[in-house]
């Protein structure tokens, strides 16, 4: 199951530095073992005009493509690797969003449209005041109960449906930057381990955890319409899915084999986030497509609207 902690920012990043210094000074104390090694083999063989069989430092190829004199250049560069998960925010991110849909847009418009609150909504207690108003076709009573109020209804529905599906996306969101930071922590901690550091490896990020984490947004969802929530629960069905496919593992090796096997780790992490968010943003496309499209609904009518400008002679124009 996802690791909650991680959805504050200050604690994933925290933790995100803690492990890729260690991993740093892994590195450091590899090449510095390597250099020795290799330094003595020189003396050595200076010194014996020998070879030294079976020198587990003997075969330079473990470190083939890895510069062991410029150990910035290889620190700034993991370092970079590691940093571009830094960037999604949810504590200063997407939770203030959700919050503000849900406190300020999503409860209010629920008050307002939902079956569940008949007989006490604004809309209700407009059309009971309003009752004994009467008037004949045409008339601002007719215009009013037979046509603003109804169309008042719709558009408070709508709006409804539409704020409800822009928290369902944001919170979905929250739900794939959560497993991406657990998978980016699971790599450092799995390159620590590949290097000889007694460290706990994190439990896999499942396919079942992030899609039951969808579901269980999807499903607190009490729209009426249902038209956002068709866009919002077929948009998101795939979530987890590139996730769970992404190969995130750093296996035990040489140093060259987990410097490659973590690198690879770490490109496969990232292209399963992209491929995430082009879901979650396909959503986010619908819901916009939706507010804007031929059906939408800004306003209820003018409850009374002007007359039409007359002409003396020939009546209304």
């Amino acid at each position: 199951m996802p690791d909650h902690r991680m959805l504050d920012d200050d604690t994933f990043r925290e933790a995100l530095n803690t492990a890729v210094d260690e991993i740093i000074e892994a590195f450091r104390m590899e090449f510095a073992q390597f250099e020795m090694n290799r330094e003595y083999l020189a003396w050595y063989e200076r010194e014996a005009n020998t070879w030294v069989p079976f020198s587990p430092w003997r075969d330079e190829s473990a470190f083939d493509g890895l510069p062991a004199d410029d150990m910035a250049g290889l620190e700034e560069h993991y370092r970079n690797l590691f940093k571009q998960f830094r960037g999604y925010n949810i504590t200063g991110g997407t939770a203030s969003i959700a919050s503000v849909l849900t406190d300020d847009v999503v409860e209010r418009l629920r008050l307002q449209a939902d079956e569940a609150f008949e007989g006490s909504r604004p809309y209700d207690l407009i059309k009971d005041k309003l009752a004994g108003w009467g008037g004949g076709p045409d008339s601002a009573s007719d215009v009013f109960h037979h046509t603003y109020m109804p169309d008042l209804l719709i558009a408070l529905v709508y709006q409804y449906d539409i704020a409800q599906a822009l928290k369902t996306a944001i919170k979905t969101h929250e739900g794939v930057v959560l497993a991406a930071r657990e998978g980016i922590l699971r790599i450092a901690d799995q390159t620590l381990s590949a290097l000889g550091a007694l460290r706990d490896r994190r439990a896999t990020e499942s396919r079942e955890a992030l899609q039951q984490f969808v579901q269980d947004v999807i499903g607190a969802w009490t729209g009426a319409s249902g038209e956002a929530k068709a866009i919002v629960t077929e948009g998101l069905a795939e979530i987890g899915s590139a996730i769970a496919g992404a190969t995130l593992e750093v296996p035990d090796g040489d140093v060259r084999e987990v410097v490659t096997n973590m690198e690879s780790a770490i490109g496969s992490l990232a292209s399963a986030i992209r491929v995430e968010e082009d879901l979650i943003t396909s959503t986010l496309t619908g819901i916009n497509d939706l507010m804007h499209g031929a059906d939408r609904m800004d306003l209820p009518p003018d409850v009374n609207p002007p007359a039409p400008v007359r002409s003396p002679s020939r009546g209304p124009i």
